[in-house]
């Protein structure tokens, strides 16, 4: 039986072998005939792109579809196959993209005069240059603004050697004059007072219509829900995901009790036509467990109620009537944890400090239903105990505020 079995092994690797070889001569003379022909006749660059990105669609599509199928899931967590098919989607995408385009249209195009880029300060330098090379350009127009989010740059180097500095900012280094728009339309003046005195140097004017008291809104009752303010989460329970991006399911508690908050009261008073609600956190893992938990919360834009949660780098420029940790139209409500801010000595110091200061600083535990849900997540994380302990230093230290 051994012998047996040793002759059809060694059958078979003398088949494979064979197979191999003839695969890797086929693959030879294949190559060889292709460079014997773009000797002759060379594809240009668009078809070299076309035909590159079509080499490496196959592959990456044949093997993410193999692993998230294949694979169980013990190995392959939920995220990650979420990640691939988003991906997988991108691919789809781009693939129309490059089918559709045809560099002999754009040699047929008028020639433009005028070049206007929107947005300019979040295109890196090497980025804004493309469109600069389109033919007959005499004039052109950036439009950003140098301080907000710059473009995103996930390399360390690359960032330590500014590549994501935009064209924008380097002209304004240069010398170059750049006109302000000092009047903003967007935001309550309580919103717009601590950026407008950090990043502008109190240059920017609010608009009449802010300022007028129908734009003020109530979507909450309390103080704490006004129009600005800063919700202390006490608490420092951070864990981490497999990409070791940080989550804090306290804070995560707090802000879905928020949001359910705003939902039960958009639904028993009737008294918004529409609440568009934004959640933003600066981690990965924290957008994805606060989406986990306010799925019940989606699926009713339709009837006037709408969730985004998003990171913050996928959230800008966008609006919101309600908005954690960003800009929006009427309220913005950020919460975090006061100590760690204050220690970190950044901007989030002076944010905390000038919170203090004006009025809008609120401790989530002192809030009945926030120390509800924050006490159910700590139970949830074994850790009710040590909280209880904590809770009695916060309170012995901190001038409760009325609500």
């Amino acid at each position: 039986m051994n012998a047996q079995k040793k002759v059809i092994n060694g059958t078979l690797k003398q088949k494979n072998k064979k197979k191999h070889l003839n695969y890797g001569a086929s693959l030879q003379k294949k190559n060889a005939g292709e460079l014997e022909t773009s000797k002759d006749n060379p594809i240009t660059l668009e078809e070299f792109v076309k035909k590159r990105f079509s080499f490496l669609n196959e592959r990456l599509k044949f093997f993410a579809i193999n692993l998230y199928t294949h694979l169980p899931t013990r190995l392959i967590p939920p995220e990650v196959v979420k990640n691939m098919t988003i991906a997988l989607d991108l691919l789809r995408s781009l693939e129309t993209l490059l089918n559709c385009f045809n560099v002999g249209d754009q040699e047929r195009a008028q020639p433009l005069d005028l070049l206007v880029i929107d947005e300019a300060s979040q295109l890196k330098k090497c980025e804004s240059t493309i469109p600069l090379q389109l033919p007959g350009i005499r004039h052109a127009v950036l439009i950003g603004d140098d301080c907000q989010l710059p473009a995103m740059v996930q390399s360390k180097i690359s960032d330590k050697a500014e590549y994501g500095r935009s064209l924008f900012e380097r002209l304004v280094l240069l010398g170059h004059t750049k006109q302000l728009l000092n009047v903003q339309y967007r935001m309550h003046p309580a919103i717009s007072s601590f950026p407008n005195k950090e990043f502008y140097d109190g240059k920017i004017l609010d608009a009449t219509i802010v300022k007028q008291r129908s734009h003020e809104k109530r979507f909450l009752h309390g103080k704490m829900y006004g129009a600005y303010s800063f919700i202390n989460v006490a608490s420092r329970e951070e864990q981490f995901d497999y990409l070791h991006s940080p989550k804090n399911m306290v804070e995560v508690a707090v802000d879905c009790k928020v949001v359910a908050s705003l939902f039960k009261e958009f639904t028993v008073t009737k008294k918004h036509k529409r609440i568009c609600v934004g959640v933003i956190s600066p981690y990965k893992a924290q957008v994805h467990a606060i989406q986990e938990k306010l799925k019940t919360y989606t699926g009713y834009e339709d009837s006037g109620f709408e969730v985004s949660i998003r990171s913050v780098d996928g959230f800008h420029g966008g609006e919101a009537n309600v908005n954690h940790l960003y800009y929006q139209v009427h309220c913005l409500w950020i919460a975090g944890n006061e100590a760690t801010l204050v220690k970190s000595d950044s901007v989030w110091k002076k944010l905390v400090t000038d919170a203090k200061s004006s009025g809008c600083f609120f401790n989530a535990d002192e809030h009945k239903h926030l120390a509800e849900a924050i006490n159910t997540a700590l139970i949830e994380l074994q850790q009710f105990g040590d909280r209880i302990h904590a809770a009695e230093v916060v309170n012995t230290i901190c001038i409760p505020q009325p609500l």
